[in-house]
């Protein structure tokens, strides 16, 4: 089964990646405001690939979520101790980490 396309600008889809996010065990806000997402943690691992592709990886006690950035899309990956959930997010996001969290912008 592949991962699922979300558009973070469709509420329904929001939703879900923000209710995944917080089912693996994330702290989560979503600042509709802003239109971000702020996801605490702690960056394990960073490489930037070159032409605008990177890797993270934030961790927290129990879980990991991997952001991997292909050419098309955002290939987010979360694990738990027995759990696994993907996702795709659209390439016109951005992303920001910032000391203590990673910011997600869903600029509409």
């Amino acid at each position: 089964m592949s991962a699922r396309l979300l558009n973070l600008n469709d509420p329904k889809d929001l939703e879900e990646f923000f209710n995944a996010l917080k089912e693996f065990g994330f702290k989560v806000v979503n600042n509709q405001s802003a239109r971000s997402i702020l996801i605490e943690g702690s960056v394990e691992y960073f490489r930037y690939y070159g032409n605008d592709a990177f890797k993270i990886i934030i961790w927290t006690e129990n879980a990991e979520l991997i952001i991997c950035k292909c050419v098309d899309y955002y290939l987010i990956s979360l694990y738990a101790p027995g759990k696994f959930g993907q996702f795709k997010l659209s390439k016109d996001i951005i992303i920001v980490f910032e000391m203590t969290h990673l910011m997600i912008e869903y600029l509409g």
